[in-house]
């Protein structure tokens, strides 16, 4: 909303003119704060220190019960994994329309499609398309309140994670999958080229 990225300018020019030090999580982040920064021609007493880290994951095996719904349809076929809030910037709803596709073509493919994260903003396309095709619903479990063990054991079972953000940070399931094993098909974007390198298969 224009409201809210009114908000957020006004916090980053006062943060780019007055804060010494910034850390960002990672170089893709600190160059579009540079260019932002450059643009915006700021006036500065002293200069600004920009300074990038790398997120990491800190695994502790989780013992928890994993809900049997999940585990009777992961168990029931080639199950791609997506990780992360349901909302318009993940691109869920591009990876709907591909599984679509698919089944439209290969109608007994093998292929279904595991989502573990919260229900979003922006995403009505996506909750329209679930709800209104059955057979494509058929394909795909949504799971809204998935606990740390239910995510760690989707890791290990899943055949590949999928992650086709158009914008992001970081990337943190880049790091969580390969923590586990599990190839990585992404969105060819900056950031996760900088954090999956030649561990990912791009589109």
């Amino acid at each position: 909303p224009k409201e809210l990225t009114a908000i957020f300018q006004r916090w980053l020019d006062l943060i780019l003119q007055h804060e010494k030090n910034i850390l960002c999580i990672s170089e893709a982040v600190a160059d579009e704060v540079i260019c932002y920064y450059k643009k915006c021609k700021y006036k500065r007493e002293e200069p600004l220190n920009l300074y990038y880290f790398h997120l990491g994951f800190d695994i502790s095996q989780c013992v928890s019960q994993v809900r049997d719904e999940l585990k009777k349809f992961v168990n029931n076929g080639r199950t791609f994994l997506m990780v992360g809030t349901v909302e318009v910037r993940k691109n869920h709803y591009l990876i709907l329309q591909v599984l679509k596709n698919i089944l439209a073509r290969y109608p007994d493919i093998d292929f279904q499609l595991l989502i573990l994260g919260r229900d979003g903003w922006k995403n009505e396309e996506f909750k329209n398309m679930l709800a209104n095709d059955y057979n494509l619903a058929q394909h795909v479990l949504w799971i809204k309140d998935a606990s740390d063990a239910e995510l760690q054991w989707a890791y290990q079972h899943a055949e590949a994670l999928i992650f086709p953000s158009m914008a992001e940070g970081f990337g943190l399931p880049l790091v969580e999958a390969a923590y586990f094993g599990l190839p990585i098909l992404c969105s060819d974007i900056p950031v996760f080229r900088e954090v999956a390198e030649d561990g990912a298969t791009y589109f």
